[in-house]
């Protein structure tokens, strides 16, 4: 579902552990995405939308992750992540 030029930029607002940098291409942010995961694999994640995009919510100990989705052609060219407790 990635196309191959996709990007991920994620944000932790200073207050917990995010990609410093963009992570580009579609191999490089399933692998970031697969490491996210096992390292939270007790999560329960929701389907939504925020800002009229697809989005996804993470939560786990009280704390809610957004990954907003952008889609173009059926294949998804950007991903926000924001992983902000407050």
């Amino acid at each position: 579902m990635l196309a191959q030029d996709s990007v991920l930029y994620s944000d932790g607002g200073g207050k917990v552990r995010a990609a410093l940098n963009p992570v580009y291409g579609a191999q490089r942010i399933a692998r970031f995405m697969i490491g996210v995961e096992r390292k939270n694999p007790d999560r329960q994640i929701f389907i939504g939308q925020v800002n009229g995009e697809p989005a996804l919510l993470f939560a786990r100990d009280g704390r809610d992750d957004v990954l907003v989705i952008d889609m173009s052609g059926g294949a998804i060219q950007r991903i926000l992540q924001v992983s902000n407790p407050d």
